[in-house]
């Protein structure tokens, strides 16, 4: 195995290391927090939602204590919800069985609920400063384009490969900020279209050399784009809107959202009146929603629809328009909620 430039690796971080608020003297909870957040998610994004999540639950009793509609509130618009409903488990986890504290070690870091290879590497490395290797997206093509391997980086034995090149390139002393470092790298300049002029290493990369870099690294394929659009329901009645609210053990369980329809618009007002015995007064479109998620691209078309009076509708409730502002919403629908809130 060829050595790795690891010390001018680290010289460039410290001189390149952006400041985020996770890297400020961190604790443990800190990292877990961060490093959940960071799961398919750009830091730009999370860096808002860190500090409110510590405003809001600044230790594991907080958060271990905490109600999960109130912790799916400080998450809405993060995304992957299943991310703060498991650190709402993890969190219960720690204070039962260790007392409120993180681990340090794997086995008992593997049996917290939500933590993963990948996370119980990180809090090891950045928490508790082990010499273990930790492997994410950035390192895996910082790693692949080093060595130019040209074996798919999604496949275990290209992991595993990549995963024994960054453990015999950890230091003795301060791994963890080899770990930052190679993080770093593939996040400012080794990304998918690399910079290569402004990278410590071009001397050394072999992808590089071989003019292999817009080729490197090969990675599965992306499932093709599936597109839905949903009529959207805004029932309104006495300053109150019908919501649903996500199954237990679904995607988007305890997450609220307007009632949808798969039929054409006039379809949906005849069902409302002959189906949910309600006299509708008035109804408008409102303007069409589109967001994204793994591999969907969802339109939903939001009929704002007012009828006489309540009506009682199968798993549905009526919520005071004031009170929507305290509610998590999904993604499309928490768009349409605050165009309503507008009115």
């Amino acid at each position: 195995m060829r050595p790795f430039p690891t010390q001018q690796l680290v010289h460039w971080f410290q001189k390149n290391a952006r400041h985020l608020p996770w890297r400020q003297n961190p604790t443990p909870y800190q990292v877990l927090i961060s490093e959940i957040m960071l799961q398919q998610t750009q830091v730009s994004v999370v860096i808002p939602y860190f500090i409110r999540w510590m405003d809001h639950f600044p230790s594991i009793e907080t958060l271990a204590k905490a109600d999960l509609q109130h912790i799916l509130k400080i998450w809405e618009g993060l995304g992957y919800y299943s991310r703060a409903k498991n650190l709402h488990l993890g969190a219960k986890h720690i204070l039962s069985k260790f007392q409120g504290k993180i681990p340090s070690n794997e086995n008992d870091l593997s049996s917290i609920p939500g933590l993963g290879p990948y996370t119980t590497a990180a809090i090891q490395n950045f928490a508790f400063h082990k010499r273990c290797p930790v492997i994410d997206g950035n390192v895996k093509r910082v790693i692949a384009r080093f060595d130019a391997i040209k074996d798919n980086i999604d496949r275990k034995k290209t992991v595993h490969t990549i995963e024994n090149t960054v453990k015999h390139a950890l230091p003795e002393n301060e791994p963890w900020q080899f770990s930052e470092a190679l993080i770093e790298l593939g996040a400012l300049v080794c990304k998918k279209k690399p910079l290569c002029h402004t990278c410590p290493l071009q001397c050394t990369c072999l992808a590089y050399q071989k003019n292999l870099t817009d080729e490197l690294p090969k990675k599965t394929p992306r499932k093709s784009i599936i597109k839905l659009d949903k009529q959207t329901v805004i029932l309104e009645a006495e300053s109150s809107f019908l919501l649903m609210r996500g199954q237990d053990g679904k995607a988007l369980a305890h997450l609220y959202h307007f009632p949808l329809f798969p039929k054409k618009p006039f379809d949906v007002m005849r069902a409302i009146e002959d189906e949910w015995n309600a006299k509708i007064l008035r109804y408008d479109q409102l303007q069409t929603i589109s967001h994204s998620y793994t591999n969907h691209r969802v339109t939903l078309i939001p009929w704002h629809i007012v009828i006489k009076q309540k009506v009682q509708v199968n798993n549905a409730a009526w919520h005071p328009k004031h009170l929507l502002q305290n509610i998590p919403f999904c993604a499309g629908h928490r768009k349409i909620k605050n165009i309503l809130t507008k009115y």
